[in-house]
Order: structure tokens, then sequence, then C-alpha cells
């Protein structure tokens, strides 16, 4: 078996499950790599509220396919989330303090500095240049860690793993889902 694709398989289901729990819409599921948009899968939502518990829950499904990989492979696991999944988190954070935080400036969504920090992590993604690449990653696990231990007390509950690893069996084979064939699945397993 190519540990690639059951990583890649294990991520997605990641986000996958998470994005079930939080009972946001889901369209296809895929590891198939598609090297024009550095993917190593993929899963597609098909549409989510803009309201904080929305947004939030978005990042939480985001950051579940990083918290799979620490699971997995502890210390060995790799940044390479840093570049899709990293953004895609950044910017749902960017869009709750523009809705919902702007004219504060309490602790997490509200704060300046926090703000500046996302929009640092941003540009040096956008700059795509490796003398940034060491620090992209420390920023990158910082926000991580900001965010990252709801979702890894959520991915570390036994019905959720059970959940997370019996999509990534299943998507091992297939290799790809529609929405029909992925919410089937997933009911059949939540049980």
């Amino acid at each position: 078996m190519d540990k690639l694709k059951n990583k890649t398989a294990y991520h997605e289901a990641g986000h996958a499950i998470i994005a079930f729990y939080h009972r946001l819409k889901l369209g296809s599921i895929s590891i198939i790599e598609d090297p024009d948009k550095d993917s190593r899968g993929k899963v597609q939502f098909r549409q989510f509220g803009t309201d904080e518990f929305h947004l939030e829950a978005l990042i939480d499904s985001i950051l579940a396919g990083r918290a799979v990989e620490l699971k997995l492979l502890g210390d060995k696991a790799q940044n390479g989330w840093i570049f899709s999944d990293l953004n895609k988190a950044i910017d749902a954070a960017l869009i709750i303090h523009d809705k919902f935080y702007k004219d504060r400036s309490d602790d997490g969504f509200g704060n300046v500095e926090y703000v500046d920090h996302l929009n640092q992590i941003k540009n040096q993604i956008l700059e795509d240049d490796n003398d940034y690449l060491w620090d992209l990653e420390s920023n990158a696990n910082m926000f991580y860690d900001d965010h990252g231990q709801h979702i890894e007390e959520l991915v570390n509950r036994e019905h959720i793993w059970n959940c997370i690893v019996h999509l990534a069996n299943i998507l091992i084979d297939k290799k790809v889902m529609n929405q029909d064939e992925l919410i089937e699945v997933i009911q059949s397993i939540w049980k």
C-alpha cells in the first residue's frame, strides 16, 4: 500500500468526519493527486454558513487533517498542510475577525496583533519563497497551537477516531466518493 495515499486518505477522512460532526454540508472526497493545485486530496464542502459558528466549524474541519496526521505520525508529521489547509483556515479566521470582532480589541479573533500575525502568515504563503519556509513553518505551528487543541480532543475521541479510520480505509480502496456515497458511508459508520 502506498504510504502517501494512506496518509492522504486519513487526512481527508479527518476533514470529512469533523465537518460531519459540526453538521457542515459535504460534497465529494478524493485522494487523487492534482499537481496543478499542489493537492494530494480534497474534500469539497457544498456550502456553509457565514455566521461565527459555521466559520469556526470550518476552521475545525480544515485543521482536522493536521490533527489526524499528528495522531498517526507524531513528530514525523510534515508541514505540507501549510500551503493549502492553513491558507483556507486563515481566510476563515480573517472573515470571523472582520465580521464579528473588528471593533473589539480583546483576546483571540479581535486582537490586532493576532490579525497582523494572520496577515503575515498569508503573505509568507503567497511569497512561496524558501527563505521564509522556516519562519512560515514556525508561524503555521503557532496558528495550529492556538486552534488545534480542541481539534485534537475531537479526533482522539474513540468514536470519532474509529469513524476516521473506517472512512480512510474505504477511501483508500475507492479513491473518490461523490456526495451521496460520502454521506451514506459516514452515516453508516456514525451510528
